[in-house]
């Protein structure tokens, strides 16, 4: 018998038309009905002369009505085509299509991931997990004593080679993530994180490998998180973990989901087209393609010269945000997201290893001005984060910020002085007589976490503190320079999820992720050394435990620019709340643990969490479908009712109010 109010399942959600349950991010509403878009979005509408609501008896004859808006009003309404190709522009590109590698822990991989890859759970915008019934019939835990889940597989969920997906998928996912794992060439297989999969005792098939039984050593309150973007064993098995599907790889690129890879110029162009073996709802494009504009200004550009019909964003800055508001047949959203950013300690550092020195100086940061300042201007809507866990937009989220709800500079300045320093009479702090210098580093190429770094150097540097910008050129650099423990403070932005034990790893050393790390430590505490060895035990060091060496690191991590362990951070009533946290199946029960732990990572100084990154999506008018919401893993979640919008006469060549159509042939 299941105890009443723990989380062990999702209703399916049911897509509209089909008949069966749908997947959270596979399908929504399709319009097959003629669409005529609004007058008032009209690129001509922006023209003074306009009639459009002015009252009746005040209108001009029509015969005074320019002849370009006679055009305009007079064009063939516009219905959805039933193909079509739409190019999306994205900052950053995948240099793996797996996502449970450190090299493809990016929302640019779990994007692509996401309509390629088989899932178990999806989320949609503003919801929990929810079954993706095109893949599994049921996954439903029919124990707790000991966690047991049974996958019974969908019969017609197929690879695109025609091999069934089945239980040695999922077998071959755990045997990787797991932890220990050694691939080709002897290298530990490279995870993000061990979490979860650690925790299972077996995992077995039956039915010919259409059902699956997964035994849990220990509960593990997000199950529903694990065996997403399943990999095809089959070829994953000979490749290795860490080389299959990577750019440059020579294996085929099987898919089983709605679309497929048929070509990626690395670095530049992936397209994905329909997959003919999909077995369930087609999708309506017939193919998107993925660019990447590194910078606001590419985007722009592309936006304008319309290269780029949907572009998605968190690096986005005034003139990107000018253009996508500026053009008249562009629509533009801006969100608030779920990525903190924040200022970091690196609390291995001598300077930095008091605590009253780094609440003082947390002390001087005016986060109200920050966000008034720096953010407001292109998001208003965007307020303080109080939370390390959770951002303000998350149903998990409490403001736990007290005592640094407003800068403090009384407060800042006896936490200084306790912490050491002392304020010369120039008004600069002082260290053992030396003026206290500390460096800030943050990744050139993100505008928010630029703009933050100019602001706070200049707001520290007024209260007597001297700081040294540090800036590394981009977010795959800051990862390496922090896993280095090359730094004294830095700006980034960490990610925050719907599955809240994934924090963990921020958190705590307890994250598992492999790789060739620096330490050699095996008990807790912080290693010493610089490791040579390979990395395949719990945290950073080399070997087993869970040490955090000073040394040099060359993890997968630091190439993908992942931030784990945000400044060393290791306290053992930190990692025992977030295990407690991780094994409670009543979310009612593990809600209060994560704020016990925010509360502590406050009280510690860990990090000072300003605000979260928002995200601007802009489509064209034509495009119809993509919406970035928070809750949703990234703009792609219902990528399959995307639609383009032609006129009701012949495609070819046709010319609407707004331009050239884009070409849907």
């Amino acid at each position: 018998m299941i105890p009443e109010g723990l989380r062990l399942g999702r209703a399916p959600r049911v897509r509209p038309g089909s008949g069966t349950p749908a997947p959270a991010n596979r399908g929504g509403h399709l319009h097959a009905q003629a669409i005529r878009i609004p007058l008032a979005c009209i690129a001509t509408m922006a023209i003074a002369v306009s009639a459009c609501g002015v009252p009746p008896a005040r209108r001009a004859p029509l015969i005074d009505t320019p002849t370009h808006l006679i055009a305009a009003m007079t064009q063939p309404r516009l219905v959805v085509s039933q193909g079509g190709s739409v190019t999306v522009g994205v900052e950053r590109f995948p240099v793996t299509l797996n996502p449970h590698t450190t090299a493809g822990n990016t929302a640019a991989t779990r994007m692509v991931a996401s309509l390629i890859w088989p899932q178990v759970f999806e989320v949609a915008p503003g919801t929990g997990p929810e079954l993706d019934t095109n893949v599994m019939s049921s996954a439903e835990a029919i124990s707790t004593n000991p966690l047991t889940v049974v996958y019974k597989i969908s019969p017609k969920a197929v690879w695109s080679d025609g091999v069934h997906v089945n239980a040695a998928d999922f077998i071959y996912a755990w045997h990787c993530e797991r932890g220990g794992a050694v691939g080709t060439g002897g290298q530990p297989d490279s995870v993000v994180s061990t979490l979860g999969y650690r925790d299972i005792a077996s995992v077995t098939g039956s039915a010919a490998g259409s059902v699956v039984t997964v035994v849990f050593k220990s509960p593990f309150a997000d199950w529903e998180s694990l065996f997403s973007s399943l990999l095809p064993a089959h070829i994953a098995a000979g490749v290795g973990w860490n080389h299959a599907f990577t750019s440059g790889s020579a294996e085929p690129v099987v898919s089983a989901g709605p679309f497929q890879v048929t070509s990626w110029d690395p670095g530049k162009k992936l397209v994905l087209t329909r997959n003919p073996l999909w077995w369930g709802p087609p999708p309506i494009l017939r193919k998107i393609v993925i660019l990447r504009e590194a910078t606001p200004d590419a985007m722009a550009a592309a936006l304008r010269s319309r290269v780029v019909q949907v572009a998605y964003t968190r690096g986005f800055d005034a003139s990107l945000l000018a253009s996508a508001t500026g053009v008249p047949w562009l629509q533009s959203r801006v969100s608030r997201g779920t990525a903190i950013v924040q200022l970091a300690f690196n609390l291995q550092d001598p300077k930095l290893s008091s605590v009253y020195i780094r609440s003082g100086i947390a002390h001087y940061v005016r986060r109200s001005a920050l966000v008034s300042t720096v953010v407001d201007p292109l998001a208003p809507s965007v307020v303080e984060d109080g939370n390390h866990l959770f951002a303000n937009v998350q149903a998990g989220y409490a403001d736990n910020a007290s005592g640094y709800g407003h800068a403090d500079p009384s407060r800042a300045q006896r936490d200084l002085l306790r912490g050491g320093l002392i304020m010369s009479p120039g008004g600069l702090w002082t260290s053992a007589g030396a003026p206290f210098v500390v460096g800030m580093t943050w990744a050139a190429d993100d505008p928010w976490t630029s703009s933050v770094a100019r602001f706070l150097i200049g707001q520290l540097s007024a209260m007597g503190i001297t700081v040294k910008p540090a800036p590394v050129a981009n977010t795959r650099t800051l990862g390496t320079v922090m896993a280095q423990g090359n730094y004294e403070l830095a700006i980034v932005a960490t990610p925050s999820t719907t599955y809240p034990t994934q924090m963990e790893n921020i958190y705590t050393p307890l994250g598992g992720g492999t790789g060739t790390g620096a330490g050699t430590g095996t008990g807790t505490g912080a290693g010493t050394g610089a490791g040579t060895g390979t990395g395949t035990g719990i945290g950073a060091g080399t070997g087993a435990g869970t040490s955090r060496g000073t040394g040099t690191s060359t993890s997968p991590s630091s190439s993908a620019g992942v931030i784990s362990d945000l400044g060393g951070f290791d306290d053992p009533s930190v990692n025992a709340l977030f295990a407690q946290a991780s094994r409670e199946l009543s979310p009612v029960r593990s809600g209060p643990v994560y704020q016990e732990i925010d509360q502590i990572l406050w009280k510690n100084m860990v990090s000072l969490p300003l605000f979260a990154e928002p995200t601007l999506t802009v489509t064209e008018n034509t495009v119809q479908g993509p919406s970035a919401d928070t809750g949703a893993p990234g703009l792609m979640w219902n990528a399959e009712s995307w639609q383009v919008l032609v006129p009701e006469i012949a495609h070819g060549g046709s010319v609407h109010a707004i331009g050239k159509l884009p070409d849907t042939r």
